[in-house]
């Protein structure tokens, strides 16, 4: 009978849909391509004047690195012309915004789909989850945003007939626009000065702003004078270098802060002579030394006139009581090449709160149109504002109400259990008695962070981290230890901000388990007391996890007592599923599960190893990420000494003893010859790591508690791995791609599929994703609500 009420629920994603909702991104929301014809002049001299098809300019972190960030700069930035008061490429640049009225290119700014380039995947995955289907329901609106709305004659026309062809495709239904950042003023300016008011009224139901920047930013007067690294390590973006670009775009005149919402005598950037308002611009711009800034100031300030309301519904969804610039302050010697010293007000960490808060301006003078805020957000972070769309869509019937009439209460307490890589580790050197170069530090004053700390990547310093991180292997005991004079702890049992964030910086190459959390929370679960998290140390396999294993038993016993006895539901990633798997049929009883127990969520699990593991043990691996940055035979050495490593090589539950999965001109490996594939490439620690960890889940017998597992697949996995003789192994192997998840082979995510009928009678369903985690993190928040 549960079962049936939870395919009910699950049908009820499958009803009409109500509205084609187009999503349009804000400032560097979308890619650029690029293509050189010849370019007269290079910055210098391994630049390229020419390229033979058109490449991904915007984004492709690849060009931060140094020396080719200058390269980069000098394709992306604009030439202003004053008298015109439009721009145009650089000479021998030609550029082309791809993927209009389709959504995979707002979806992810780098076509590599690294986690940093995120950006409107959430919210456009959760909308396919409920029936939209992408370039057809739901669709993107891309544009060269590094040009003010005074440039977007073509984009404002495209996007005119787009609307139009959607609401006729879709059966006469009005469609909603959401809009981030600088896509709301860009908006304003499309319906306040392109379209009349009876287009409005036929073609438009609602337009749902996140984070709009309606009247500009605090930040862009930084960008101007200094440059804006969004944040991230100076070494590897300087401010100074991309200032050059960013003074270039006519968006950056356009997003300044607005005289509608700034007085004139309201000053916002000081050095010790001069203050700065918006009654002396002029003024800043040329003390800056940019005086096109002064041309394009006077171009886009007044383009919004006086912020008039759109006279189309409107719903604002915006963060604040987040440190927001809103002063900034040089000494005389650091204006404007230096970073200033800066006051913080509020906002959502980019846009100032005066400049998010414009709609209720508009409350009562939007032509007979509603007018709603949701400003109830502490929180800058975007998945809270997609959830908040949603809901407003939901709230006022623009799609189907029922998906969301279950989002009342957070049912059955969480506990969080994240995979390899997923948990933060601090460290304290007592003492080391070696070190691998002079500069690298014996001994600190108090723990730091080792992981995960992006500046430790830095060249050179990342041997003194691979050192400290690396584990001592003891062949007789099968246990690791942590290198001499290096004291570590795993911070934040009990709570899942440090599951949230892996770098305490929040730098969004750390995000980690943010979305879970932060969605969960919307619908009524509270940290620490119905949402916990269970870090580990992740370099270590099950066998050396008992201290785990015991605050994990107290800490779900605890929870079921202080949720009116609830049984607890486990939330696993990756690794955290073969780990839980160890604890269920090693640690406790049948009665204990039976009694404490509500499901085990499977999160991409990977039961049974990955091909991944092997490539790791003979090149290293480095996560994919640059090698000048990672160097893949430098992480090996720590990645060779973790003990987890051994526990995730391919398993022989899962794969045949004849399955040949790596290979070298003269040899063939399988899991029938893993002794000698470690004699060969000379780590032979790795044969008893191997022999100690591959037996510990035995025949990967059923947990014996209800099961959903929720992985992705048809995303190309490495399968099989192949060396020249000459290249092996101290070299990256040629990989030949399967199934899976991109990481997890399908074989092992799928080893749920065994449990049917032979887990004790517990439920064990499976949930397939064609796409990687993203979606499956959005997998598992319904599957929580429909237990």
């Amino acid at each position: 009978m549960k079962s049936e009420k939870r395919m009910n629920k699950t049908r009820i994603f499958k009803k009409t849909i109500k509205v084609s909702l187009f999503s349009v991104p804000g400032d560097a929301g979308s890619q650029i391509e690029a293509n050189l014809t010849g370019k007269p002049e290079v910055v210098h001299p391994y630049c390229n004047r020419e390229t033979p098809d058109y490449f991904g300019l915007w984004l492709n972190l690849e060009f931060f690195l140094p020396g080719l960030i200058d390269c980069w700069v000098d394709n992306m930035k604009l030439i202003y012309n004053t008298t015109e008061g439009t721009t145009s490429n650089m000479p021998g640049v030609d550029t082309r915004i791809p993927g209009f009225g389709d959504t995979q290119t707002v979806e992810w700014l780098d076509k590599s789909k690294v986690c940093v380039s995120r950006y409107f995947a959430p919210v456009v995955e959760m909308l396919v989850m409920l029936g939209y289907k992408r370039g057809d329901s739901v669709m993107g609106a891309p544009y060269d945003w590094r040009r003010a709305p005074n440039e977007q004659t073509e984009y404002y026309g495209m996007l005119k007939m787009l609307v139009e062809k959607a609401y006729y495709k879709n059966g006469n239904k009005r469609v909603v626009i959401v809009a981030h950042s600088m896509g709301n003023p860009l908006m304003l300016y499309f319906y306040n000065n392109v379209v009349s008011q009876s287009w409005k009224n036929k073609f438009l139901k609602a337009h749902i702003s996140l984070a709009g920047a309606w009247g500009g930013a605090i930040q862009i007067v930084r960008l101007f004078a200094s440059g804006y690294n969004m944040g991230e390590p100076q070494v590897l973006v300087p401010p100074e270098k991309v200032r050059i670009m960013q003074r270039t775009f006519t968006s950056s005149s356009f997003l300044f802060p607005s005289y509608n919402l700034w007085n004139k005598t309201e000053a916002f950037a000081f050095t010790d002579t001069k203050n700065y308002s918006l009654g002396n611009v002029k003024e800043f711009f040329e003390d800056i030394k940019y005086e096109d800034g002064i041309s394009q100031y006077d171009k886009t300030a007044y383009l919004l006139g006086k912020l008039n309301a759109p006279n189309v519904e409107v719903h604002c969804i915006y963060g604040f009581n987040v440190p927001t610039p809103e002063l900034l302050r040089w000494s005389k010697d650091q204006f404007p090449d230096q970073q200033p010293t800066v006051t913080f007000g509020n906002g959502d960490g980019t846009v100032n709160h005066r400049s998010l808060d414009v709609c209720s301006q508009w409350i009562g003078h939007n032509g007979g149109k509603n007018v709603s805020l949701l400003n109830a957000l502490k929180y800058q972070q975007m998945i809270r504002l997609w959830i908040s769309a949603l809901l407003i869509i939901a709230e006022t019937k623009l799609i189907v109400p029922d998906h969301f009439r279950f989002l009342k209460e957070p049912g059955y307490p969480i506990v969080l259990v994240p995979g390899d890589g997923g948990a933060q580790i601090e460290a304290n050197l007592t003492g080391k008695p070696e070190v691998v170069h002079y500069f690298c530090q014996r001994t600190t004053t108090e723990f730091f962070d080792l992981w995960l700390n992006l500046e430790s990547f830095a060249p050179g310093i990342i041997d003194c981290w691979i050192d400290n991180i690396k584990l001592v292997y003891n062949a007789t005991t099968g246990t690791t230890s942590n290198m001499p004079g290096v004291d570590t702890r795993i911070p934040g049992f009990g709570n899942t901000e440090a599951l949230e964030w892996l770098d305490k910086s929040k730098a969004s190459a750390g995000r980690y388990f943010t979305d879970i959390v932060e969605m969960l929370i919307s619908f009524g679960y509270r940290r620490r007391k119905s949402l916990m998290g269970a870090p580990f140390d992740w370099r270590k396999a099950p066998n050396e996890l008992t201290d785990l294993y015991l605050m994990l038993k107290t800490m779900i016993e605890t929870a079921y007592r202080y949720n009116d006895n609830k049984r607890v539901v486990i939330i696993a990633h990756s690794m955290g599923n073969p780990i839980m798997l160890y604890f269920y049929n090693t640690f406790v009883t049948q009665d204990w599960k039976d009694k404490y127990i509500q499901a085990h969520i499977s999160l991409a699990g990977a039961w049974g190893g990955a091909m991944q593991i092997v490539r790791l043990f003979a090149s290293g691996y480095n996560m994919d990420h640059y090698r000048i940055l990672l160097p893949p035979n430098k992480v090996r050495i720590m990645q060779r000494s973790f003990t987890s490593s051994a526990f995730l090589f391919p398993s022989y539950n899962v794969w045949n003893e004849s399955d040949a999965f790596a290979f070298t001109d003269t040899k063939n490996y399988s899991v029938r010859n893993v002794k000698e594939f470690f004699e060969d490439i000379k780590y032979e620690d790795g044969w008893s790591q191997y022999e100690n960890t591959a037996h510990l889940l035995g025949n990967l017998d059923a947990p014996n508690v209800e099961i959903h597992c929720i992985y992705g697949y048809n995303v190309s996995t490495p399968e099989v791995l192949q060396w020249r003789k000459k290249d092996f192994p101290d070299y990256q192997p040629k990989v030949t791609f399967g199934d899976g998840d991109g990481t997890v082979n399908l074989r092992s995510l799928d080893a749920c599929s065994r449990w049917i009928g032979n887990n004790g009678g517990k439920n064990v369903s499976s949930l397939q994703l064609r796409s990687t985690f993203i979606v499956v993190t959005k997998g598992v928040v319904f599957f929580v609500l429909y237990l």
